[in-house]
């Protein structure tokens, strides 16, 4: 039985206004390795959900991502991102969080080092 390898991510969030926030949050790693992409993400993507299958925004149903309340306090977050089959490595993850009407309230990548 094989060891099924995971990126791990864990952050802080909060918002900057006096009022709870409800949202929506994704997180997506990206990687190549030769001539092949690969995307992960969490929570999983679905086909009707608002990014393609390369892991690119598209707009549509937020919905799917993992709900939040984010509050003036810093509040963390973790989630984890299974790794593709074989010697593969994510470079960046993009911290995604939508507004309940499905605005992008942040949309910022990160470089993972290994």
């Amino acid at each position: 039985m094989g060891t099924e390898w995971q990126l791990r991510i864990t952050l802080r969030l909060r918002t900057a206004t006096t009022r709870p926030l409800d949202c929506q949050l994704f997180l997506v790693a990206r990687g190549e390795q030769a001539e092949q992409k690969f995307v992960g993400a969490w929570p999983t993507l679905t086909p009707s959900g608002p990014f393609s299958s390369a892991g690119y925004f598209r707009g549509g149903s937020v919905s799917s991502g993992a709900p939040l309340t984010l509050t003036p306090s810093w509040q963390k977050v973790s989630g984890s991102i299974p790794m593709p089959n074989g010697p593969t490595t994510f470079h960046t993850v993009t911290v995604y969080v939508f507004g309940n009407k499905g605005e992008v309230l942040l949309a910022r990548p990160f470089s993972i080092s290994h």
